[in-house]
């Protein structure tokens, strides 16, 4: 289930490459330990997420 819903998830999105270096940075601010940053990208990360699945259902229903 878990596959299924990211292959999803993942196809709702049409920059894997933004995606990725969001997840590269948001790797490296945990590993520093940087709790602001963290914060400041999981916020960016989860806006940018919701645009993109936003947008697609606009398409889906057109």
């Amino acid at each position: 289930m878990l596959r299924s819903r990211l292959r999803w998830l993942l196809g709702r999105h049409d920059d894997l490459l933004g995606i990725a270096e969001e997840h590269e940075a948001l790797y490296q601010a945990i590993a520093q330990r940087d709790v602001s940053r963290v914060e400041s990208l999981v916020l960016h990360h989860l806006a940018t997420s919701r645009a993109a699945v936003q947008g697609h259902f606009r398409q889906d229903s057109t």
